[in-house]
């Protein structure tokens, strides 16, 4: 069974929200490769959904952020069903406005991708995003 990201983050919404980290250099900029680190202060690997005929894992993730306003974000999942195991990794591919360190992110509509999300970046190496309620933190 195919789950969506957003569905996907909208199932850690039950958990407790984190920010990201302090800082700032005004060497670093914001355009650059992030791996996904926490959900809701949750490290990676987890378990989102654990049902008697169906269990999703969160492996990895990752955000690159282009120095031309696009992004693009992928998820390494473990699904296990009746069917077997299967490990998706579903990519999300957008663009971004900024204004200082705030973000808001649109991803492109697809199956699996679609909406606007805020993002902070701590102005040197970590940016969290708000899914729905759900932060994901990312860190270079």
């Amino acid at each position: 069974m195919r789950r969506s990201l957003c569905s996907l983050m909208l199932a850690f919404a039950a958990l407790t929200a984190c920010g990201g980290d302090g800082g700032n250099d005004p060497q670093v900029s914001l355009p650059g490769s992030y791996a996904l680190s926490t959900v809701d202060s949750r490290a990676l690997p987890l378990v989102v959904i654990n049902d008697s005929d169906y269990k999703l894992e969160l492996l990895s993730g990752s955000l690159v952020i282009g120095g031309n306003g696009t992004f693009t974000e992928s998820v390494h999942l473990r699904e296990t069903d009746a069917d077997g195991t299967r490990e998706p990794i579903i990519p999300c591919n957008g663009t971004y406005t900024r204004s200082g360190n705030t973000l808001v992110l649109t991803e492109a509509e697809t199956d699996d991708c679609g909406g606007n999300f805020s993002a902070t970046w701590d102005g040197r190496n970590t940016v969290s995003v708000d899914y729905f309620g759900t932060v994901a933190v990312y860190r270079r």
